[in-house]
């Protein structure tokens, strides 16, 4: 129990000062972020199945919310307080019924790649947004050109102090992560800039400060929208879903923890239930802030109930506190939180690795595409569109990857009869064996990549004292019915030619179904590839 009191409050002094900094994102009062922590927080304590997992508002979720706001065109601040609630309720019902219907399977809908890139897009998009904030601004939006015509103007909207400010609170939080790593910084960072502001009477020296955290008032409901505008959360609501859903999942992974992904769709529906009923935003799981929970020692979601008490406590009584804090000691939060987010490593990693392209085949080059082009869709288009374009894409290309899957040639590794079979690219002693083409397909067989296939087998087939083709069936556990009948069409067209065509290590459901061809006596079936080749050797 007091590891998870102490957990607790460490995991507080970092919730605090980021919750308030996501809601800037979200386009809402600081306080917006604070009463979603609450909900989040005891919500997820209640239906989580992970207990070193934490929930609140993070920069995903809160881009999205922010950039579901910018679409729906101008809106005042009760109403955009309203559609971020309705956001995070509308979100909260769509994981709520996908985890109940047992859909925890779609967040494969968007692959590591496309993740990746999503996730740097926006850190970087989020931190260009809050660069002219840092230096004095009020606030930035309009996306990437819109900041970039806000720079054209920087005269008029920075402040020397605010700048100072921002770039010291900055400087604090990331000397602290690197030499104290302990030490919360971002705690830190604000009450030194609350304590200066106050003393210094910086406020009517024109730096932009939060202001008092009554700003929104905390209302328990449904918010008051249309029926048009609850239609038009729908859309953005799927997304949520889905991102929040991913994240929750990679920081339960991370910090060690099993994960079932409908358990955790139906913890992550309530958590956003209920913050969206609190008049919050959309939350989901935090990969930085489960670490913190897991490293202060944490055992249980008790942790996260000691959090929401001190974060309460916070809205209730400490609230005034804020008034002091200039917007620019947020800025430099959100820029410190997403700083090691802006990963361009990683995405060079997947260019480098189509170097490969010869060994790998085309899924390394689809896989970089995907990731770049999202990358480059959510900082130069938006965070909607540009996920749309990496699922959109990551779909496309899975398409295409399956109708060209990669097809190995073996060959023997060593000069032994006895020698196993081996990729001639990857063993560079392999040596093809004289008179008949082994071959493997490493993929399941299916309509889409039967034509590739047939390509490949007839041009083997048409090697200079080529007696069979002998198809390696150990990769290929799966095949239809049009990729089955191409196989035993083709077995006949070989037959006509004096040919073989031959298939080995076949699993059952393969045998199956070439089985119930007709013409199924065309193909000869092996259990080895060793026995495919001594057979066939002698014909």
């Amino acid at each position: 129990m007091g590891r998870d009191v102490l957990a607790g409050m460490t995991l507080w002094m970092v919730m605090v000062p980021e919750a308030m900094a996501y809601a800037t994102i979200a386009g809402v009062a600081p306080v917006v972020g604070l009463y979603a922590a609450v909900a989040a927080l005891v919500v997820y304590a209640a239906l989580g199945h992970a207990p070193q997992v934490v929930v609140g508002p993070m920069a995903a979720t809160a881009a999205l919310s922010g950039a579901m706001l910018s679409a729906l065109g101008p809106v005042n601040t009760e109403e955009a307080v309203a559609l971020t609630a309705g956001l995070a309720i509308v979100g909260g019902v769509v994981a709520l019924l996908a985890g109940l219907l047992r859909l925890g399977f779609v967040v494969t809908m968007i692959s590591r790649p496309v993740l990746k890139g999503f996730v740097v897009g926006l850190s970087l998009a989020v931190v260009w947004g809050q660069l002219p904030v840092l230096l004095g601004a009020e606030h930035a939006s309009g996306g990437f050109f819109g900041v970039l015509r806000l720079w054209g103007d920087v005269g008029a909207w920075f402040n020397g102090i605010s700048a100072a400010l921002g770039v010291g609170a900055l400087v604090v939080m990331l000397g602290l992560r690197s030499f104290a790593p302990r030490v919360p910084g971002a705690i830190v960072a604000v009450l030194a800039s609350v304590g200066g502001a106050w003393l210094l009477g910086l406020g009517e020296q024109g730096v932009v400060m939060v202001g008092a955290l009554s700003q929104v008032p905390l209302e328990v409901g449904l918010p008051g929208l249309s029926a048009q505008r609850w239609g038009e959360l729908i859309g953005p609501a799927l997304a949520v879903a889905l991102i929040g859903f991913a994240e929750t999942v990679a920081a339960a992974r991370a910090v060690g923890e099993r994960v079932d992904g409908n358990a955790e769709l139906i913890a992550q529906g309530g958590a956003n239930l209920g913050a969206g009923l609190l008049g919050g935003m959309a939350v989901n799981g935090s990969l930085s802030k489960s670490a913190v929970n897991r490293d202060a020692g944490a055992r249980t979601q008790r942790s996260g109930l000691v959090a929401a008490l001190l974060v309460a406590i916070t809205l209730l009584w400490l609230g005034g506190v804020f008034t002091y804090l200039p917007s620019a000691t947020l800025a430099a939060v959100v820029i410190a939180a997403l700083w090691e987010l802006v990963d361009f490593k990683g995405l060079q990693a997947l260019v480098r690795a189509t170097r490969n392209h010869h060994v790998a085949g085309v899924a390394v080059w689809a896989d970089a595409a995907a990731a770049w082009a999202t990358f480059a869709g959510v900082v130069l288009v938006g965070v909607l569109e540009g996920l749309l374009v990496g699922v959109g894409l990551s779909l496309v290309l899975m398409l295409y990857r399956s109708s060209w899957p990669h097809i190995a040639e073996l060959g023997r590794v060593g000069d032994d009869e006895e020698a196993p079979f081996g990729e001639l690219t990857r063993h560079p002693g392999a040596q093809p064996v004289r008179g008949v083409v082994i071959l493997r397909v490493e993929s399941g067989l299916y309509f889409v990549n039967a034509d590739h296939v047939r390509r490949a087998l007839r041009e083997a087939a048409k090697r200079p004292e080529v007696g069979a083709v002998i198809l390696d069936g150990e990769s290929m556990p799966v095949i239809d019915m049009s990729a089955a009948h191409m196989l035993v069409e083709l077995a006949g067209e070989f037959r006509k030619r004096g040919q073989h065509l031959a298939i080995a290590r076949d699993v059952g459901q393969v045998r199956d179904l070439l089985a119930s061809e007709a013409e199924q006596a065309s193909m000869l079936h092996f259990t080895s590839v060793e026995q495919a080749v001594r057979a066939l050797a002698r014909t």
